[in-house]
This record gives structure tokens, sequence and C-alpha cells, in this order.
């Protein structure tokens, strides 16, 4: 089993780290997509991702100092949002590290597919912008089935805690042989269980460090995560959403 999960948009450079152990499997994509972003201006950057000046001189910058070597911050470590907070990869263990290479997955518009453990650099692109590559129409067009592929020919089952920005990814070339399974989180507020955003991306980080801590390889045991307050909830699952609730806001 692979699990996905989205990057963060905030980002750390961190050389004290988790050395990291290899590069990007999509590299070549990656320059090419840079290539492109390196001839915009930061005030063409605005425009591009709907950014205010100062966040589009940080992504100018970035993309000025874009390495694609073994120098740079193990991927896990360097995304800085709430679901890697709660995740918290700098105390995984030898042996969770090892599990995590193997078995999680972050997909990225910049680098397409991460393994944990590769070398990335600082830099702001979301999946959704409308950025051509090549004569692609955005990065959905640029990236089409590749990371669908690349994941799939490792592993047949998917456990999915990636945003819907990202899972739109994989989801229109999965085949019948494959299995995609999306966690759901939910909270029981105002007489009814909702997603809420922060908390999801919250219960997201910690169901991957229990899967990873763990050594999880098998979606039907996923299914007896409950931290944070969370049960799975069978009665509103399927076999191909597992839906995890808590009470309280």
């Amino acid at each position: 089993m692979l699990t996905i999960i989205s990057p963060a948009k905030n980002m750390r450079t961190d050389r004290s780290g988790t050395k990291p152990l290899s590069l990007p499997v999509f590299l070549e994509n990656a320059q090419a997509i840079h290539g492109v972003l390196a001839q915009y201006a930061p005030w063409d950057l605005q425009g591009l991702m709907g950014l205010n000046p100062t966040l589009a001189e940080d992504c100018f910058d970035r993309n000025l100092h874009m390495r694609f070597d073994l120098s740079g911050t193990s991927a896990v470590e360097a995304y800085d949002g709430i679901q890697y907070k709660y995740m918290n990869p700098f105390t995984f263990s030898a042996r969770a590290k090892s599990f995590a290479q193997g078995h999680l997955r972050i997909l990225s518009g910049m680098y397409g597919v991460l393994r944990p453990y590769d070398s990335i650099c600082e830099y702001r692109l979301e999946m959704q912008t409308k950025l051509s590559v090549g004569g692609s129409r955005n990065l959905y067009d640029f990236w089409g089935s590749l990371l669908a592929q690349e994941l799939l020919q490792e592993d047949h089952t998917i456990l999915n805690l990636a945003s819907n920005e990202y899972a739109k990814c994989i989801r229109p070339y999965l085949g019948p042989q494959d299995r995609f399974i999306t966690c759901t989180f939910q909270v029981f507020h105002k007489g009814r269980y909702k997603v809420q955003a922060t908390a999801a991306k919250m219960a997201r980080g910690m169901m991957a460090r229990y899967l990873m801590t763990r050594g999880i390889d098998d979606p039907l045991e996923a299914r007896g995560f409950c931290e944070g307050g969370y049960a799975f909830a069978p009665e509103a699952s399927s076999s191909k959403e597992f839906v995890f609730r808590r009470n309280g806001a």
C-alpha cells in the first residue's frame, strides 16, 4: 500500500535535518517547469499565482536559487504546513523513516511525485496553477497520467490522504485492478458531521504518522486509527472511502 499526501505552501530550508537519500524521480520534468517559471518577473508571478508583492518577490528569489541535486532538504521535512506539523516527521525513528521512504508519497505541482527523503528546494507552485509548460494548458495537462503511472507501478493499493486538488491527478487514471481509498475526517458540529478544513489537515497528518510509525501496509489496519478523538465510522464508510468521526468542535 502507498499512502499519498499533499504538499504545503509553507516551506523551510533545513541543513540539520535528515540528509536526503535520493533525487526526485521526475527530475527532468521539474527542471522543465522551473525553466518556464524562471522567465517570470515578480509582477508576472503575482498575476499567475494571485500573490501579494512580498510573496511574489519570495517566489522569484526561490526560482533564482533552485537547485536539482542532493544539497536540498528532505521533502517530508521541507514542508511546513498543518498536516506536516501533526505528522512531525522530525521525530520519526530510523525504522519509521525507512518505512516512509517505501510507502509514503507526496504529490507536487513542481516535482510530480516525491519520496519523503528526496532532495528538494523551497518553491511555490500549486498544482492548480495555470502554468503552460511545453505547450500544455496547465499543470494537470502537463503531468497527465505520469503521476498515476508512477504510483501504480509501485503498488495497486493507494490510501488517499491528499486534498482533492492533488487526488484528481490520480483518480482519472485508475483501472479496475486498482484500489484507491480516500480517508475522510468529520467533526460533529451543530447537529451533524461535517469536514472542517483545518481539522481535516490535522487529522491527515496524525493518520500519516500513525501509518508510518506503525509500519502499516494494509488499508484495513488503517481503520484502527484513533488519534485526536477520531474513530472509524463503518456506517458511513465504503470500500472506497474510510470515514473517521469525532465529537466536538
